[in-house]
């Protein structure tokens, strides 16, 4: 036991466990890779203990007592600048915000390994001079075989030590496109959309343009895209280019609010203009999907503009007679009338008022996720749901909260155009929708008559007092607090249209 103990007081044991352990304790909870490297020191410190135990066993005056120091001090030492390098690079540095790049932690502790080895080996009596002659040849012969691999290996260190390239990065070079996932000794793995790994030797990052994409200034940032598309001249480019801002400007996801969505004319044909609209983009690796619901929209307005380009053509297997066209028109004539009797609004008219009605409607249909009213906006008319759903979004405070969602068969906006009133509330598309709009000079000519204006106000007094009762949860009389809605807004109706002046 004594010849034990003074090997382990000679060989620095006790201090080496204790500074493990407090290692240990520390590390644990840092990255993977740096519990990976105490693993590699644990397994170090277990040939120290066999080295000593051996030492102590077989005692001084033995043959093998120097080989068995020689292991255990160098078993010792690299175990320690394992230890000292997870806890300073795991754990310190990160407390402090410093983050290492993985190939400059492995070069220092690569270099403190080789002073430990040559400081034991100079203790130990080792000839250094010879060694060093030796290795000098072999590196020069090694150098010249693997010159290649030589390359990659200081092209990654550079890459790591200038931080041009980071992992996390979306980059271009070439054809390849994509993220950087890792950035090893010999190569730089790039992730690609496609679900491919592209591995670029980092030789040839150093000698090839490499653009990074979102970076602007040395920082990460959003990443400006381009959607082209093209309208007739049926519509100004003005009234294009207001349209479809409007309509991008507006809860898109994966899209900059702060750096709105702008679109410019960039090219005037024969029978169309070409339109470039430019966002930024906030989630690099979904582009694909970004752009789509971009072009979504742009359709979407171009149909309620009427500016689609190439127009869209009928396609019939036989040629259509004059009679066949009129009974299309007249076949859509009534199908727009069956959705306005199904819709509450106009439920109580005549079939001929719905006809007429029917005439007046403009389709207006909107994609998932735009805004199809916004509240305190002025407006005359009145959209009609034919499909799709809606959300109802109120003002509260600085924010808006839903209060209520609409499906087809329903309206909203029947206040703007019976009262004139700018619109009461924000109304969103959470589905695509077939809608159409009726304005207030396509209502006018039905309206003259009382009976369209009572009929039509007891439904909008219908829904005001479910709205308010819904809100209050108010009681009392039901009927009577109807009535006097509706007689409010038949007034409102009246004088709105001019009803009352036409009387007299």
């Amino acid at each position: 036991m004594d010849q034990l103990w003074a090997e382990l007081q000679r060989h620095h044991t006790l201090g080496l466990v204790g500074f493990s352990l407090v290692a240990a304790l520390l590390v644990q909870r840092a990255a993977r890779d740096e519990r990976r490297g105490l693993i590699g020191s644990f397994v170090l410190l277990g040939v120290h203990l066999v080295a000593v135990g051996l030492a102590a066993g077989i005692g001084r005056q033995h043959a093998l007592y120097p080989d068995a120091s020689f292991l255990a001090l160098c078993s010792a030492g690299l175990a320690f600048v394992w230890l000292a390098g997870s806890l300073l690079f795991g754990r310190l540095l990160p407390l402090v915000g410093v983050r290492t790049p993985r190939i400059l932690r492995d070069v220092l502790l690569g270099v403190a390994s080789i002073i430990v080895l040559l400081s034991v080996a100079r203790r130990a009596g080792v000839n250094l001079s010879g060694i060093i002659a030796t290795s000098a040849v072999a590196t020069a012969v090694i150098g010249f075989a693997l010159q290649d691999t030589l390359g990659n290996v200081m092209g990654g260190l550079a890459l790591q030590l200038d931080r041009s390239i980071a992992v996390g990065e979306w980059i271009r070079m070439g054809d390849t496109f994509g993220r950087v996932v890792e950035i090893s000794w010999r190569h730089t793995a790039v992730e690609t959309p496609n679900g491919e790994t592209v591995l670029v030797p980092n030789a040839l990052l150093g000698k090839s343009q490499v653009t990074v994409v979102g970076r602007r200034r040395g920082r990460a940032g959003n990443w400006r895209r381009r959607v082209e598309f093209r309208a007739s001249f049926k519509v100004s480019p003005a009234q294009v280019i207001e349209a479809v801002e409007a309509a991008l400007g507006s809860q898109l996801p994966r899209v900059s609010s702060e750096q709105p969505p702008s679109c410019t004319c960039i090219e005037l044909g024969e029978h169309h203009a070409r339109y470039q609209v430019r966002y930024w983009l906030t989630e690099l690796g979904r582009f694909v999907s970004t752009d789509s619901v971009v072009r979504t929209r742009i359709y979407f307005v171009l149909s309620r503009l009427g500016a689609l380009w190439p127009p869209p053509i009928p396609i019939h297997l036989l040629e259509q007679t004059e009679a066949d066209r009129v009974n299309e028109r007249q076949s859509e004539r009534n199908r727009r009338a069956a959705v306005l009797a199904s819709v509450e609004l106009f439920a109580d008219l005549p079939w001929d008022d719905l006809l007429a009605l029917a005439d007046e409607l403009r389709p207006m249909p909107y994609s998932r996720g735009e805004t199809v009213m916004q509240e305190g906006a002025a407006g005359h008319s009145v959209y009609v749901l034919a499909a799709g759903k809606v959300g109802v979004k109120l003002s509260v405070g600085d924010a808006k909260e839903k209060v209520a969602e609409l499906t087809a068969p329903s309206f909203f906006g029947e206040m703007s155009l019976l009262a004139g009133v700018p619109r009461a509330a924000t109304v969103v598309a959470l589905t695509e929708l077939e809608c159409y709009e009726l304005d207030k000079l396509g209502f006018q000519r039905l309206v003259q008559r009382n009976e369209v204006a009572e009929a039509v106000a007891a439904a909008v007094a219908r829904r005001q007092l479910e709205l308010q009762q819904a809100r209050d949860s108010a009681g009392g009389d039901a009927a009577a607090t109807f009535a006097v809605a509706q007689g409010v807004l038949v007034a409102r109706i009246r004088r709105f249209f001019g009803l009352d002046a036409a009387k007299r």
